[in-house]
């Protein structure tokens, strides 16, 4: 299944949606968020302390578990 599509779907039907953000430059903090009830993780680069190469390492650990990962984005200008 399309796990962003059943994110928009869940969305537009206005069902509520629970997510977590990860702030923590850790994938295995990350992997044990992957929990039933957990809609999306926000792997949050403009608050948090996660880089890049972090960030990555982050997504590969939660896309197999299920859960849909989202990426908060540095601006320009910002912390690199």
């Amino acid at each position: 299944m399309n796990t962003a599509r059943s994110l928009r779907d869940k969305l537009a039907r206005g069902e509520t949606v629970f997510g977590v953000w990860a702030a923590l430059p850790d994938a295995f903090a990350a992997e044990l968020m992957c929990v039933d009830g957990v809609d999306y993780i926000c792997v949050d680069q403009q608050h948090g302390l996660v880089d890049y190469g972090e960030m990555l390492e982050m997504l590969r650990a939660i896309e197999p578990l299920s859960s849909k990962p989202r990426r908060k984005v540095i601006r320009d200008g910002q912390r690199q």
